[in-house]
Order: structure tokens, then sequence, then C-alpha cells
């Protein structure tokens, strides 16, 4: 995880590009090894948490931004972009589980 936050810029496609892949890395772990209890950021509920709390925006006021994203400005697109990426960590997983 330190490599990861020393890998890429301070900028805020960096910084987005770090979040998605601490998550994807702390679902692996969670998957593969098994979560710590919840007071842990090794537990799904903090997971959850974290991810939720990295966004700028609440997913009720993305998904009524995505309606109308053909016309947004490039930069609003680029900001909903980085609330898809962190949030498609868990996707796989609940994909599988209905399957």
């Amino acid at each position: 995880m330190l490599a990861n936050r020393r890998m890429l810029g301070a900028s805020a496609e960096g910084s987005a590009r770090k979040l998605q892949q601490d998550f994807m890395l702390r679902t692996w772990v969670i998957e593969h090894l098994g979560p710590e209890d919840e007071n842990s950021g090794w537990s799904p509920e903090a997971l959850g948490a974290d991810t939720l709390a990295a966004l700028a925006m609440s997913p009720s006021e993305a998904a009524a931004l995505v309606t109308e994203r053909r016309e947004l400005p490039i930069e609003q697109i680029r900001e909903l972009r980085r609330h898809k990426n962190p949030t498609a960590v868990g996707e796989g997983e609940r994909r599988s589980s209905t399957v």
C-alpha cells in the first residue's frame, strides 16, 4: 500500500487512481485472506465507509448528473469517472454472488 501511495503524483487523477488501487488491494485481501474485526481497516464495513467518505458527491447527486453526461463539460465527466472507479471495486463480488 505504501508503494501505491508513492507511485503516482498529487494531481486529482493521481489521487483518484491511488484511492482506487488502495480499495482494490483492500478488497482482494479481504476476499482472499478474510476480514479482520469491524474496528480494522481490513473489514468490508470499513472499506465501504472509506469508499463513501472518499466521494465528493452523494450517489444520488452522481446519478442525477449521469443522465445528462453527454452535455456536461469535460471536467464534470472526469469527476463522475473519479467517483465511478472506487465504487466499481465491489462490482465483481456483487456480480458473482448473484450468479
